[in-house]
């Protein structure tokens, strides 16, 4: 692609291009696919690393937490966006998402102001799910309504009151 663009700066268009385009298009696909997974390996490896190093140093800071926590899984997300997007195979990524933003906000001022609410919006988000799901003050959280009254045995459910 990028050899007919040149070709077509310095010599102008053919008429043939676009039929050699639509003829070269599933070849291009091909490609396209096959070097997305190759880049996709590195960052994917990262990503299931952190997430394994993340529930070792729970499990050695005595915290009862599993792999699927949030902090955990928020944490390998992160590391997996840094590599896929400065990693190997990143050139194509960052350049097709620059002319996206480019065709998609117009001027500098509207990219910047998505840009900073899209960075807001992340953090905030991120804030949310490492805070989902850590011990609460006087125990773990649950998601169960009411599992038990006090005093009760384990397994025995607690009485809904009928008051209206």
């Amino acid at each position: 692609m990028t050899s007919t663009v040149m070709r077509r700066y310095q010599h102008g268009r053919r008429r043939s291009d676009g039929a050699v385009a639509a003829a070269k298009s599933p070849l291009h696909l091909v490609v396209a696919v096959v070097g997305a997974l190759a880049a996709m390996l590195l960052p994917l490896a990262v990503g299931a690393s952190t997430l394994l190093l993340v529930s070792v140093a729970f499990s050695l800071l005595a915290v009862d937490l599993g792999p699927d926590h949030p902090a955990g899984l928020a944490l390998a997300a992160l590391m997996t966006a840094l590599v896929v997007w400065w990693g190997p195979g990143s050139a194509s990524l960052r350049r097709g998402t620059r002319s996206m933003t480019r065709a998609v906000t117009g001027s500098p001022a509207a990219r910047t102001g998505i840009t900073l609410a899209l960075w807001a919006l992340g953090v905030v988000l991120l804030g949310l799910a490492l805070s989902a799901g850590f011990p609460r003050r006087g125990g773990r959280s649950s998601s169960r309504p009411c599992p038990t009254r006090p005093g009760s045995r384990p397994g025995e459910r607690a009485a809904v009151s009928e008051h209206r």
